[in-house]
């Protein structure tokens, strides 16, 4: 199921994703799990622009310290952790 679909279409299914649903999907199964992790960059960076309104033009969550205190990004270095953070 998981790999019958190419893996630019389920990133593209994923980006569309809320934060809690992607969490979900995780632990739905091995595969699943993997995959995200495996494109961990890509699917929680759509996440929180779709969710937490992240700048689209921000790449990492490092560069949210004009939006976000550094209290609220202290500790956070991937955007899997940004999600985590404000979930």
């Amino acid at each position: 199921m998981l790999c019958d679909l190419p893996q630019e279409l389920l990133l593209a299914i994923l980006s569309n994703l809320g934060v809690e649903d992607i969490f979900k999907l995780s632990c739905l199964c091995k595969s699943w799990d993997n995959f995200i992790n495996e494109n961990q960059y890509t699917v929680f960076r759509a996440a929180a622009i779709l969710e937490f309104n992240a700048p689209p033009w921000v790449k990492v969550p490092q560069d949210l310290q004009s939006l976000y205190s550094s209290r609220v990004l202290s500790g956070v270095s991937t955007w899997k952790e940004f999600c985590e953070c404000h979930f």
